[in-house]
């Protein structure tokens, strides 16, 4: 097994993890395992709570690949900016914001993709549509 692979893998896993954490805060939250919900009713709070970590996955990836994209840039240069004119007046560097564009983009060719979260998110809400497809039938 590659090392780019065994990473994938690694940060899927994480992600499968995290979103079970979140399926059984849910669960617990809504007092499942207390035994209050009989008969199909728990087909359906199983779904719902597949359905949220699924989602949720889903447009963290959105997020991140936004974010990879530039797509804040401008707002990470105008914080960055008033924060260092604020904070420290005498420390100004002389960086233009396409300088800053072309640092920011040779260092996002770096960065791994991040399919990981869409792949994991799939999961939980494939999960969430047989639960779902229990509860109908």
């Amino acid at each position: 097994m590659s090392e780019k692979t065994r990473k994938f893998l690694i940060r899927f896993l994480v992600a499968l993890a995290v979103g079970g954490v979140l399926a059984l805060l849910y669960l617990l939250a809504r007092e499942f395992f207390a035994g209050v919900h009989e008969g199909k009713d728990r087909f359906r709070y199983l779904a719902d709570a597949f359905t949220i970590p699924g989602v949720m996955l889903i447009l963290s990836g959105l997020l991140v690949w936004c974010t990879r994209q530039g797509a804040f840039d401008g707002v990470s240069f105008s914080v960055g900016l008033f924060f260092r004119t604020i904070f420290q007046p005498g420390n100004l560097t002389k960086k233009s914001y396409p300088d800053y564009v072309a640092e920011k983009r040779e260092k996002r060719k770096e960065k791994p993709g991040c399919a990981y979260l869409y792949l994991a998110g799939g999961v939980h809400l494939v999960v969430a549509i047989v639960f779902l497809l229990l509860f109908y039938l």
